[in-house]
C-alpha cells in the first residue's frame, strides 16, 4: 500500500479569523437537511442555510462542548456527526484560546475526510487466497477465469500496476460511473464546496491530476484517480468497507464494473492483512493540538512538517520488514527524562527494509497531544481549588 503525507488542516490556535472560516468551511460541507436536523437538535428549527449557519454558529459559542455532544448523539456513526464533533472541539480550542488556556503558538488541526462509521463490516465479495505467513495472495483474474494472478506483500508497484491495468480494460462511461460513486460518497457536496473555476481544489486531491470537479476527466485520468482513492486514502480514513459501501447498490454500476473493483478491493485487503494492518478500522475523525507555529511564513519543508497521521484508535503507521513474518520481534519506541524520543529494535528483525520515520512521526504526535492533556487537566485542577478556596 502506498501513503501519503497526512492531508489535516493546520491552524494556528491564535488566528480567530481562521477558525471562523475553518467553521463556516465545515458546516458548508453538510447538507440543508443535515444542518436544519443540528439546528433542531440544538434547540430551534430553521429551514434556510442562512439561518441555520447563524443558529449553529451562536449555539457553538455559547453552549458548552459536552452539552452538545449529549444533543447530537443520535447522529452516532454517521458522516454528520463526525462533521459536528469536529465543529464542537474546533469551537472548544476557539474557547480555551480566548481565555488565555491554550498557547496561542500552538496550532490545532483539522480532518480533511469525514466518512461515516455506522457501516456493516463486510467482506469483500471475490473469491482468493491469503498466505498471512508467506506474505502472498492469489486470486482469478475478474477478465479471464482460467488465470490466476499472485501477489507478494512486497511486490507494492506491481499490486498498484495490475490493478491499473484491470481498471483500464473498462470503457469509459462504467469508469466514470465508478469514480463519481467514490467521490459522491468521500465529499457528497462536492460541487457545492469547491470549485475548479474559482481555485478551490480539496486538499486531498491528487496534484499530479487537475481538478475539475467530478466530470470531465480523460479515461487515463480517471484510472488513476480510482487507485489514488483506494490505495492512497487508507491514510485519510477511506477503507475497504467504505469502497464497498459506495459502490454496492449503484444501478448504473454494471457487473463486470463492480467485479473488477471487488477483485482489487481484495488485493488491498491482502496488502493489509499480510502488513499487519487493520483495514476495516474506521478511524474518528477528531480535532487534535499540532506543534508550535513558526511565527514567520513557513517555508515549503515547514509546512510538509507540520501534516501527521489522522489519530485514531488503531495502531498506525505500519511497520513492515521483508522476511521476518514467521519470527517474533519488538519495536520499542519512548520518551527519556529530557523528553526525547528513543527506539530499540530486536535484533530478529531484517534492518535493510525497516522503515520507521513515519512511525515516530506518528509516535512524536501522540506524546504531544498526551502532555497537552496533562497540562489542561492540571490547569483545571488548579482552577478548581483556587474556586473552593
Amino acid at each position: 500500500m502506498s501513503t501519503v503525507p497526512s492531508l489535516r488542516r493546520v491552524i494556528p490556535v491564535g488566528n480567530v479569523d481562521e477558525i471562523r472560516e475553518a467553521r463556516k468551511e465545515l458546516l458548508k460541507r453538510l447538507s440543508t437537511k443535515e444542518l436544519a436536523h443540528v439546528a433542531a437538535l440544538f434547540g430551534q428549527a430553521r429551514w434556510t442555510r442562512a439561518d441555520c449557519y447563524k443558529y449553529i454558529m451562536k449555539a457553538l459559542d455559547d453552549i458548552a462542548g459536552d452539552s452538545l455532544r449529549k444533543m447530537v448523539q443520535e447522529l452516532q456513526g454517521s458522516r454528520c456527526k463526525q462533521l459536528v464533533d469536529v465543529l464542537i472541539s474546533v469551537a472548544e480550542y476557539e474557547k480555551k484560546s480566548r481565555d488565555g488556556l491554550l498557547d496561542r503558538s500552538k496550532s490545532i488541526e483539522i480532518p480533511e475526510i469525514y466518512l461515516p462509521q455506522d457501516i456493516p463490516n463486510e467482506a469483500v465479495p471475490y473469491s482468493g487466497n491469503i498466505n498471512e505467513e508467506q506474505g502472498s495472495w492469489t486470486l482469478v483474474s475478474p477478465w479471464d477465469s482460467s488465470q490466476k494472478l499472485t501477489f507478494y506483500s512486497q511486490e507494492t508497484e506491481k499490486t498498484r500496476l495490475q490493478s491499473r491495468q484491470m481498471l483500464e480494460k473498462l470503457t469509459y462511461e462504467p469508469l466514470s460511473t465508478l469514480l463519481n460513486c467514490l467521490l459522491s460518497y468521500i465529499e457528497p457536496r462536492l460541487r457545492q464546496v469547491y470549485s475548479y473555476k474559482r481555485g478551490m481544489v480539496p486538499n486531498w486531491w491528487p496534484r499530479t491530476i487537475k481538478f475539475n470537479g467530478k466530470n470531465h476527466y480523460s479515461k487515463a485520468a480517471i484510472v488513476e484517480l480510482i487507485i489514488y482513492i483506494i490505495f492512497d486514502l487508507h491514510s485519510e480514513g477511506f477503507r475497504i468497507i467504505h469502497a464497498i459501501d459506495a459502490i454496492k447498490f449503484h444501478p448504473k454500476l454494471t457487473v463486470k464494473a463492480k467485479e473488477i473493483v471487488y477483485s482489487i478491493l481484495f488485493v488491498r485487503q491482502a496488502e493489509d492483512l499480510c502488513r499487519g494492518n487493520t483495514s476495516n478500522t474506521v478511524p474518528k475523525a477528531e480535532v487534535v493540538i499540532g506543534r508550535r507555529v513558526a511565527q514567520r511564513a513557513p517555508t515549503d519543508s515547514e509546512t510538509e512538517s507540520t501534516f501527521i497521521r489522522q489519530c485514531s484508535g488503531e495502531s498506525q503507521p505500519s511497520i513492515f520488514t521483508r522476511g521476518t513474518l514467521k519470527r517474533s520481534y519488538y519495536i520499542l519506541l519512548g520518551v527519556n527524562d529530557q523528553g526525547n524520543i528513543f527506539q530499540s529494535v530486536s535484533q530478529s528483525i531484517n534492518r535493510d527494509n525497516l522503515r520507521l520515520s513515519a512511525a515516530v512521526d506518528s509516535f512524536r504526535q501522540e506524546v504531544s497531544r498526551v502532555e497537552e492533556q496533562q497540562r489542561a487537566y492540571l490547569l483545571q485542577v488548579h482552577n478548581e481549588s483556587e474556586q473552593k478556596g
